[in-house]
């Protein structure tokens, strides 16, 4: 007679049926390969993603600082730059105005003649993983000049020869970029003369172009 919830014996003549054995050896070797294998496809699209998503945000924290010092030099009528420290880790900038009527100059910003409109401060995400510069091995096109390529690849602040940025009272600038690398990726902040117009440009390295 079978009782509810009771365990039921074999039948005679009938094998009893095993109770379930854990994993063999050969289970956990393929189980451990196939992790492997999903763990190759995703991890390196993954970190690509992020190494990319880093430098987009560092381009973006310069380019608000461009922008500040811009909007501080239309509104007060008056020369101002913004000055990268780039011997300093993390980098650190300021934005400075002219306190002598010659313009901002890194060496009077140095004498303490043309005085910070705001302390230093320090790009957030410019570090270890996104720094000024161009990646090892790469020597890419010029974007304003798309039939050459670049050259002084250990200057990658090139507003003249300088690391100083200056907006006059209408906002605009000398033209100038600033490039910088995840060490892969390359990215390129520009600033136009005309209009003080500040971009983001990414360059596609297997192309050859900017965008």
């Amino acid at each position: 007679m079978r009782v509810p919830g009771s365990v039921i014996e074999s039948q005679p003549g009938r094998p009893r049926r095993a109770a379930p054995a854990g994993y063999t050896l050969i289970e956990v070797v393929l189980g451990a390969a196939l992790v492997a294998t999903i763990l190759t496809l995703v991890v390196p699209p993954l970190w690509r993603w992020s190494a990319r998503l880093r430098l987009e945000l560092v381009c973006s924290e310069v380019v608000t600082g461009l922008r500040q010092a811009q909007f501080h030099a239309f509104t007060h009528s008056q020369f101002v730059g913004l000055k990268y420290w780039t011997q300093s880790q993390p980098v650190r900038w300021g934005v400075y105005r002219d306190g002598d009527g010659d313009g901002v100059l890194t060496a009077d910003i140095r004498r303490g003649h043309d005085p910070p409109v705001r302390l230093h401060g320090a790009q957030g995400r410019l570090g270890a993983s996104v720094w000024f510069g161009f990646p090892l091995g790469l020597r890419p096109r010029d974007p304003g000049d798309p039939g050459r390529y670049l050259d002084r690849l250990h200057d990658p602040i090139r507003f003249g020869r300088s690391d100083l940025v200056v907006f006059n009272h209408l906002g605009t600038s000398s033209p100038g970029t600033l490039y910088l690398t995840n060490g892969w990726d390359l990215a390129a902040v520009r600033v136009t003369n005309r209009s003080g117009r500040v971009r983001i440009l990414h360059y596609d390295r297997h192309r050859e172009v900017w965008r």
